[in-house]
């Protein structure tokens, strides 16, 4: 578990210094998932995972456990969070009505199938939003929510 967040930190450092979108699409081979899509699986599988363990205060080595977890969401939903402004109509102060369907088929076919796990991470954040260790993931979700929003309503 330590060496995914390892992995995920180098990675948002690799991200500062090229183009989010670009490194986000790449892939080992054809036919695998794309970076994009193993940041949502892992990000959707870890709030699955801390929801399910709950807080676990007697175990030494499922709190260490849930602390990684807490790193990996964290990570990936900043990641996440950058590619969203970096695609969003407002970052260049935009009218939110520029932001037509033919410029969102890109995104929806990169997600591929994790499209459906977008949403699920967000009710999964937000409806855990009042315990302490999802706070922090607030900031991340209400840019992440710019990905599923329809065109025109963003």
């Amino acid at each position: 578990k330590l060496a995914v967040v390892a992995a995920l930190k180098l990675f948002s450092r690799c991200c500062a210094t090229a183009s989010l979108d670009f490194v986000l699409q790449l892939r080992a081979e054809e036919g695998m998932d794309t970076v994009l899509q193993s940041l949502v699986l892992l990000c959707h599988h870890e709030l699955l995972c801390l929801l399910m363990y709950g807080n676990p205060w007697r175990n030494d080595d499922l709190e260490e456990s849930r602390k990684q977890r807490l790193q990996a969401v964290d990570t990936s939903l900043f990641l996440l969070a950058s590619l969203a402004w970096q695609l969003s109509p407002l970052k260049d102060g935009l009218e939110t009505e520029k932001w037509t369907i033919e410029g969102r088929v890109p995104l929806q076919a990169q997600f591929g199938r994790t499209q459906v796990l977008l949403p699920s991470i967000v009710d999964m954040v937000c409806e855990n939003a009042s315990e302490e260790d999802f706070q922090p993931f607030l900031s991340s979700i209400s840019a992440v929510r710019l990905l599923l929003e329809e065109p025109g309503t963003a």
